[in-house]
Order: C-alpha cells, then sequence, then structure tokens
C-alpha cells in the first residue's frame, strides 16, 4: 500500500450539516458504498494517523497511548473468541489498519450481512484485520424469520420460527427453548423454498448452528458462529467479539469512568448534537433517532444500559456525584442504586475503575448504549467503521460530539 506522508492537522473545523438523502439500491446486485470501495484504503490509514496528533485524553493518558492499549486488549480478546467458535487459530494477528463493523446476532438480510463481507476484504486490501461486533446487548425481539414461498410467478411469503416464543429480553440472556424446532429450522426452510429451484444458504450454514448448540445454548453465540463458520468457510472472516466482551475489557472501563465523571458536560453536548440533527433532518419525534439524556432531581444520565441476569429490559443508567465518590443507578432515585465509584484524588481513577469492574462481576450487565457504542470503536479502537444507511446517518450525531466533547 502506499505510505502517506501526513502533517499535523489544524484544529478541526465541523463542515456544514446538511440533509442527506441516501437512498437503498434497488437494481439487482447494487451496492452502495460512500466513499468510493479505491478510496478507503486511504482513508483508514489517514484516520489513523491523525489520530496521533490529537490533543484528547482519557483520564490523563493521551489518546494515542489509549488507543494502542484499548486496540491490545481487544484484539487478544477477540482472537481468543473468534478461535474459540472456530475450533482453531484463527492467525488474523496484523499491525495494519483496524476496520470494523457490527450488527445484532440474529438472522439478517444480505443487505446487512454484506458489511461483514466488505470489513473483510478491506482489512485485506489494507494489510489490516477485520473486526465485527455482536451487538449481544440488544433486544431479542423475534424467533423466527420470513421466507419466500409459492413459485416465481405466484410468490409469496411464510414466518417460520427457529426456536420457541420466549419472553423478551437481551440478546445476550437469550437461550435456545426448544432444540427440537432449533435443529430443523434449515430443513423447513430448505423445504418451503423447494419450488424455487434454488439451494439456500442455510442448507450450509445451520449444520453449524446445529453443532454449536450441543455445547452452547446460548442462541447469541449459536447464531453467530454459524455466520462466522461460514464466513471463514468462504475464505471472508474477520475477527469476532460480543459486545459483553468488549464491554468486560480494562481499557473500556477506564473509558466509562471517564465518561461518568463528565456526565453533565457530556449530556449537554450529546443533546446539543441530537437537536441538531432532528432540526437538519426535520424530525419531530422526541425519541428518533434516540431520546435525550435527562437531568431529573440531581441525577444525569449517562450513555449507557444495565442489568441483571433475568431482567426482560434494560435500564438507563444515571449518575450523581456524592462528597468523593460517584452513585450510579437504574433510575433517578436512591432507592435504584447499583453502585459506587470512589474517586481518588488528583484525578486517580484507578479505584473508581476497580469499583466497575467489581460491579460486572457481581451480575450486572454494563454496557454502551447505540451511540456510544460507536463513539468508543470509532474514536479508541479502529482506524475505519463500515456502517449500514441507517447507522451511518445516526452517527453524523456520533461525529459532532466527538468533535466538541
Amino acid at each position: 500500500m502506499e505510505q502517506l506522508q501526513l502533517s499535523p492537522p489544524s484544529d478541526p473545523v465541523e463542515l456544514p450539516w446538511e440533509r442527506s438523502q441516501v437512498r437503498v439500491p434497488r437494481e439487482d446486485g447494487g451496492l452502495l458504498t460512500i466513499p468510493d470501495l479505491c478510496d478507503v484504503p486511504g482513508s483508514a490509514v489517514r484516520n489513523r494517523e491523525h489520530r496521533a496528533y490529537s490533543d484528547c485524553q482519557i483520564l490523563g493518558e493521551p489518546l494515542k497511548q489509549f488507543r494502542q492499549r484499548v486496540r491490545d486488549e481487544v484484539l487478544v480478546a477477540a482472537e481468543q473468541y473468534t478461535s474459540r467458535i472456530l475450533g482453531r487459530d484463527c492467525g488474523l494477528s496484523s499491525a495494519g489498519p483496524l476496520i470494523a463493523t457490527g450488527h445484532q446476532p440474529d438472522l439478517f438480510h444480505p443487505g446487512v450481512w454484506v458489511k461483514q463481507f466488505a470489513a473483510s476484504e478491506l482489512a485485506r486490501r489494507s494489510n489490516g484485520v477485520g473486526l465485527n461486533l455482536i451487538v449481544d446487548s440488544d433486544m431479542m425481539r423475534s424467533h423466527r424469520i420470513q421466507v419466500p414461498v409459492g413459485t416465481r410467478n405466484r410468490p409469496g411469503t411464510e414466518w417460520l420460527p427457529f426456536d420457541a416464543p420466549q419472553a423478551a429480553g437481551p440478546w445476550q440472556d437469550a437461550r435456545i427453548a426448544d432444540h427440537v424446532s432449533f435443529e430443523s429450522f434449515g430443513r423447513r426452510v430448505t423445504q418451503a423454498m423447494s419450488s424455487w429451484n434454488v439451494t439456500p444458504v442455510i442448507a450450509e450454514l445451520w449444520p453449524h448452528a446445529i453443532a454449536h448448540s450441543r455445547v452452547e445454548s446460548r442462541l447469541a453465540e449459536c447464531l453467530s458462529a454459524a455466520r462466522i463458520q461460514t464466513e471463514w468457510n468462504w475464505g471472508e472472516g474477520n475477527l469476532e467479539l460480543p459486545l459483553s466482551g468488549l464491554c468486560s475489557t480494562e481499557s473500556f472501563l477506564w473509558f466509562a469512568v471517564d465518561l461518568l465523571d463528565r456526565t453533565n458536560e457530556f449530556r449537554e453536548t450529546y443533546n446539543e448534537a441530537l437537536n441538531q440533527y432532528r432540526a437538519v433532518n426535520r424530525i419531530r419525534s422526541e425519541s428518533h433517532p434516540v431520546p435525550e439524556l435527562a437531568r431529573t432531581g440531581g441525577w444525569s444520565e449517562a450513555p449507557f444500559l444495565v442489568w441483571q441476569f433475568g431482567d426482560i429490559r434494560r435500564s438507563h443508567v444515571f449518575v450523581r456525584r456524592s462528597g468523593h465518590e460517584l452513585l450510579l443507578a437504574s433510575g433517578p432515585e436512591e432507592a435504584a442504586i447499583f453502585g459506587r465509584l470512589p474517586l481518588g484524588p488528583d484525578g486517580d481513577a484507578s479505584d473508581a475503575v476497580a469499583a466497575l469492574r467489581d460491579i460486572q462481576s457481581s451480575g450486572y450487565r454494563f454496557r454502551t448504549r447505540a451511540l456510544t457504542t460507536t463513539l468508543f470503536t470509532r474514536l479508541c479502537l479502529t482506524d475505519l467503521f463500515v456502517h449500514g444507511i441507517g447507522g451511518a446517518k445516526y452517527d453524523e450525531i456520533t461525529d459532532r460530539i466527538i468533535s466538541r466533547f
């Protein structure tokens, strides 16, 4: 790859915020890429180099050093996870650019799946490494998919379940409820599509899901394992890491403590960018694309989620400073407090990081919300993030939060 010679960038200047008109391609095999795929490897290198000049700090540590610490820790965790799923050494370590993408672990359509292949190919062209984040903190909303049935002259669709219905809850905690239904799913989809004279990819993919289900009952991992095995068999695999694994790393905890300690300032920046996005895109809904961060009764809402195993809903995290500690609560009230982070003298955060680690160890799932996921990933880990259309539009907000905060 061409080596780019860069000078230190000047102070960042935000481009005018204009309403974007991006449309899904309608033609068969259509692919929308912004920027052009040929320009992406160079962009990843420039992103990486420019961050080396940033004066941003995370709890007093320069961003360049912090990013290296995050990258080292995350790549080790991702290599271990991916190798365990594959049953062999994945061997994708690289000093080159890190190109990431991510999605929930459900059975998504090809328009979503293409992001994984894009990340893999762009990493290859960049002599780098691809990483896919499995967003297992999101809610599992369906146990079935829509399958094409009928004939080409009289097409139709039918909903086929891959598991028995179960109570709503985060993907991380969902378990297979009906192994008979789960194991027969691939065969049932193939039979339903038999009149189309095609061999659906589920015929190749689902045996991997069945094999994994016999040693692991977590739905998110079984579905992810099937996809991962298939991609690697096709020579297009990335490193993989669930968001639960990312949020358990030591470096993430340092990032989270920094944000929790500055929640009031962050909330103002977040809400300002969000309201500008709504104005530019003529959005009136107060919940789209995300709600504002609230402040009530001395409590400030932070951009994180918390729940415990067995909870069917996730709670927003609220923060209040009390003396030399930060109180964390699952609602803006004393009764909802689930943790206390001690603030050391002279900005020493090691005790607070240890306390947040203990909170996670005691059974609480402490996770990022949507915009915070890509904020941490883009700023502190990756050199380029491959989005779908929706995520790319929403991350226009994150662009402003990063530059202003």
